[in-house]
This record gives structure tokens, C-alpha cells and sequence, in this order.
């Protein structure tokens, strides 16, 4: 095999998962296009809404029966292409319609039922005074979600084709299928990490789900608390590393904000995120975390984030400016107690660097190991001898 065809081998599941991500999220889009104009149509009477809703609809369909579907099964035998198609319709649409009905469930109801089914934790007079708020925020968390899940179902059609290699002969080429089994896994992993970029992102939609999953938990008994934790010593370990990157969130949300302040200029917004992101640092790092149950404060300055996200009620802003002392007595921004967690990219780089130093470590120590290894591996592809492997071995 030339190094280009093993090289191609193992970039094409990386390539091919790209492509899907990309056909998967434009069919995202249209979806959400659809039930912005659904939720329109009804709760405001509006015909033209409804109208577009429906052509979005037969756009949708239109787009997964003549793109998506056939790009997606294209590695698959002629055979039974079509059956994959089918499947791949089939599953997009019962995703699609499973989004749309869990949206519709939570978001369109009466007014007086609304805050008891909503399972958005906002303050009460968000529900009262900006319900379609709240409703478009359904349809975002659930679009963030199913982006989150098409991260992953964009690594179908890799199983697709590696499936079909492994049929197309009596005799498939078994270093090939290894080497594109290693350019699957490289795939499996950047598609995890998409994922982790997608939760994570400074978004609205992102901070709302962190936020609402930290409330969420810790009303919810200790014993269930402490079982989810990770780390059975750390009471709080259930929540430690999402208050965290709702730290990271808000301060990338304020840098956002700071930038169009203009040069050498404080946003107060960016102010009053910097001081709950530096709040919420110090409890992370305070003996008062040691408890599983956050206290009524933080849940309150969580709320109240969360608001002030949503909403241009002065209260929030009010409160978090009182309780936190975000502003001195002239007005400027007070002093971060805390520093600021590195930016992702600068982070990634100081766990690369950790990564690189461990595996020279362990090279260093299991070199023989390794070597026998790589031997045992070139003797099972018949690239060794066995006199050859049993004098590496001795």
C-alpha cells in the first residue's frame, strides 16, 4: 500500500464526518426556521408565519429525500442503498418531529399554565412578562441539543462505508480496514470534541442549560446528588465543573461585550459578568463548596445571571450590582479577587504540552514493551518473520 492511499485511508472517515456534520446542521437550521414560524403562526395569529412554516416544511423534506439521505448512504451497495435512504429519512424525521413535540409541549400553552409547565427555571415575572422569550429559548435549547446529537450521528455513514469495505469481497484488505478502523477513531474524537465546543460555546441558549441544570440538581435530594457525583470525596463534585464553565462562559461573554465598548472602554454589562464569574470562582475554591447543597445565595445570583441574560428588567441587574459591589464609589469596575480561567485555545495548548510530556514519559519507561508490540503487530500483517520476531523478543 503507497503512503498517499494509507493517508487517505485515514483521513477519509475524519473527511466524511465533516461532510454529514455539515448536510445534518443546514437540516437544523431549516427545522429551526420551522418552528419559529409554527410558534408565530399560532400564539400570534399571524397566516404569513404559518404559510412559510409549511413551504419550510416541504423544504426540509425536500432537502433530506435529495441530499441528505442520498449523500449519506452513498458508500453503501447499490443494492441496498435504498433501504439505507429509507433509514436515514426515517430517523431524521423521528428526530424532527421528537424536537418539534417536546418544544411544542413545553412552549405552547396558555399563559396561566405556563410557568407550571415550563421546567425553565426563570424568575416568575420573566414568565408573566416575556413569554415569548422563554418560548424561543425552548426551541434554542432543543436545537443546541440536537446539534449536540448530530456531532455524533454524523459518524453514521463512516460505519456505512466500513461496513461495505468489509462486504465488497471474499477477501477484504485487512490493512486498509485497520488503518480507516484508526482514522475512525481520530473522527470519533473530533467529533467529541465539536460536541464539548458546542455545550460549551458563550451563548445565551448554552449558559441558560448550565444554569438551569446546576438549579435543577440541587433541588433534587442529596443522596441523588451525591450519586451522580464523580468523585465520591467531593460533595459538590456533581456541579463543581459546570459552575466552572459557567464562569468561563460568562467571561468569554463579556470579552465579547468589552470589544464592542470600543478601545480601552468597560462595558458595566461586561462588568456585572466578570463579577459573577469571579463570584462563582471563589466559592469553587472556598471550604463552603465542601457541601453538596448550594446555598440559597448562589442560587439566587444564578438566577439572577440567567435573567439578566433574557431580560432588560433593571431588577436582576440591580440586585447582582448590590450583592456583588461589581462598581466602586466613582462608578468603575471593581478589582477580579480572581484571575480568569485561560481562553480555550490557550488551555488546549497547556494540556497538549501535559499530553506530550506524559507520553515521552512513558516511552521512556516502556520502550521494550512497545517495540514487542509493534513487532507482534508486523508479524500478525505477515510483515515478520517468525525467527525475526523471536530474536526481538529475546
Amino acid at each position: 500500500m503507497t503512503v498517499g492511499r494509507a493517508v487517505l485511508l485515514l483521513l477519509a472517515p475524519l473527511l466524511i464526518w465533516l461532510l454529514s456534520l455539515v448536510l445534518l446542521m443546514a437540516h437544523l437550521g431549516i427545522l429551526y426556521f420551522v418552528q419559529t414560524r409554527i410558534v408565530r403562526g399560532i400564539l400570534d395569529g399571524k397566516q404569513l408565519s404559518l404559510l412559510s412554516a409549511i413551504l419550510g416544511i416541504a423544504a426540509v423534506w425536500e432537502y433530506d429525500r435529495k441530499v441528505v439521505a442520498p449523500v449519506l448512504s452513498a458508500m453503501v451497495e447499490p443494492g441496498v442503498r435504498h433501504v439505507a435512504e429509507l433509514w436515514i429519512i426515517g430517523i431524521l424525521a423521528s428526530l424532527s418531529l421528537l424536537i418539534m413535540g417536546l418544544t411544542f409541549h413545553y412552549s405552547m400553552t396558555g399563559l396561566t399554565k405556563f410557568n407550571g409547565r415550563s421546567s425553565l427555571i426563570f424568575p416568575k415575572p420573566i414568565y408573566r412578562n416575556n413569554p415569548q422569550v422563554v418560548r424561543h429559548l425552548w426551541i434554542r435549547l432543543f436545537t443546541l441539543n440536537t446539534a449536540t446529537t448530530f456531532c455524533v450521528f454524523a459518524l453514521l455513514p463512516c460505519h456505512l462505508m466500513l461496513a461495505a469495505r468489509g462486504s465488497s469481497s471474499d477477501t477484504p484488505d485487512v490493512e486498509a480496514v485497520w488503518i480507516f478502523l484508526a482514522g475512525l477513531a481520530i473522527a470519533a474524537v473530533v467529533a467529541t470534541w465539536a460536541r464539548e465546543l458546542i455545550l460549551n460555546y458563550p451563548s445565551q441558549a448554552a449558559l441558560l442549560a448550565k444554569v438551569n441544570y446546576l438549579v435543577s440538581v440541587n433541588s433534587k435530594s442529596q443522596e441523588h446528588r451525591i450519586s451522580i457525583s464523580r468523585r465520591k470525596s467531593d460533595p459538590f463534585g456533581w456541579g463543581r465543573s459546570e459552575m466552572i464553565r459557567v464562569a468561563r462562559i460568562l467571561e468569554r461573554l463579556a470579552r465579547r461585550v468589552d470589544s464592542g465598548a470600543g478601545l480601552g472602554l468597560h462595558h458595566p454589562l461586561a462588568a456585572l459578568y466578570k463579577a459573577t464569574a469571579d463570584h462563582m470562582r471563589r466559592y469553587c475554591a472556598s471550604p463552603a463548596s465542601l457541601n453538596s447543597t448550594l446555598p440559597f445565595s448562589m442560587v439566587a445570583i444564578l438566577i439572577s445571571i440567567e435573567a439578566v441574560s433574557i431580560s432588560d428588567s433593571p431588577t436582576w441587574r440591580n440586585y447582582l450590582t448590590r450583592h456583588l459591589d461589581v462598581f466602586d464609589e466613582e462608578g468603575n469596575p471593581r478589582a477580579l479577587q480572581t484571575a480568569p480561567y485561560p481562553g480555550r485555545f490557550k488551555q488546549s495548548l497547556i494540556e497538549f504540552g501535559r499530553l506530550v510530556n506524559q507520553v515521552n514519559l512513558f516511552v521512556q519507561d516502556s520502550w521494550k514493551t512497545i517495540v514487542i508490540v509493534l513487532a507482534l503487530a508486523a508479524f500478525a500483517f505477515g510483515k515478520l518473520s517468525l525467527d525475526s520476531l523471536v530474536g526481538i523478543a529475546k
